[in-house]
């Protein structure tokens, strides 16, 4: 049965879909010449398709790859911790008790993010390629319930932003498909609609197109305990059937969005690759005469 709150966040994605229809084309002209398998902007590739039939040379593929690198080392290297944690009063801080408290906590951290479950370090990689190509990346952090923190970057293909009165990203969607047997494992066979109980059972590799919702939630109840009295609603949708499949919530947003540089009225990112695409193009081009 269609779900009210379903119809509006599909109706609210299409919309965020439309308002981004330059930055795709832009996107998408990036991703030909510089991020040959990122090009999966309103393009149905298949799994092992050849991507670069516009690549005649590589240097801005490399220059790519040697930005990613340079963003890791300089922000989160693999071999240091890179932030601690700290409280404003100073005295507080002064406090060897309190000072060993935060840097237990803080090495806790670090050995949930780097453990190996968690794959945080490529999955940071993918977000630095993303904002260095696209000027936008986003990193959703979940939870895998009783081994710990798992990251995982999502293309931007997949991500939607809005912002808040204050510029600060408080509303993200997620546009992906699950097969029959992913969706199953995610929400549990109860929860799906039939035609994806009958894929589960005869065809369990076929996709189906679901949404997910994070934005804050206006039905907040802080005397709750459980996810509605969190500071932001969650929701799975099942495109197709309009209807919610999963209903949560996070005390915080669990999509990391980073965006390089912003234009004035712009919600989405422009990159170093936006800013050298001319010359990348002219190279295309002489390579391609030569």
């Amino acid at each position: 049965m269609a779900d009210s709150r379903a119809d509006e966040a599909i109706r609210r994605q299409e919309k965020m879909w439309a308002d981004r229809s330059i930055f795709e084309q832009h996107w998408r002209e990036i991703a030909e010449r510089i991020l040959p398998r990122g090009d999966h902007f309103r393009v149905n590739r298949q799994p092992g398709d050849k991507h670069t039939e516009k690549v005649f040379d590589a240097t801005g593929n490399l220059a790519l790859d040697r930005f990613a690198a340079a963003m890791e080392s300089m922000l989160t290297p693999r071999t240091q911790r890179w932030h601690k944690l700290s409280i404003q009063d100073e005295k507080l801080n002064n406090d060897p008790a309190v000072r060993a408290y935060l840097d237990e906590v803080t090495q806790r951290l670090f050995n949930a993010r780097y453990a190996p479950n968690a794959n945080f370090a490529s999955q940071a990689n993918e977000v630095y390629i993303s904002l260095g190509a696209f000027g936008t990346g986003g990193m959703f952090i979940d939870e895998s319930v009783g081994r710990g923190l798992r990251y995982r970057s999502i293309h931007l293909s997949e991500l939607f932003v809005q912002e808040n009165h204050q510029g600060v990203i408080d509303t993200v969607h997620r546009k992906f498909n699950f097969t029959a047997r992913q969706a199953v494992q995610a929400f549990g066979i109860d929860r799906v609609s039939e035609r994806i109980k009958t894929a589960y059972e005869k065809q369990p590799e076929q996709t189906f197109e679901f949404l997910h919702c994070v934005k804050p939630n206006e039905e907040i109840k802080p005397s709750r305990r459980d996810y509605r009295g969190m500071e932001f609603a969650s929701y799975y949708i099942s495109v197709a059937d309009r209807d919610i499949v999963q209903e949560g919530g996070y005390r915080a947003m669990p999509y990391a969005v980073g965006r390089y540089v912003t234009g004035p009225k712009e919600i989405y990112g422009r990159s170093p690759a936006m800013t050298v695409l001319p010359d990348i193009k002219m190279v295309n081009e002489m390579s391609k005469t030569v």
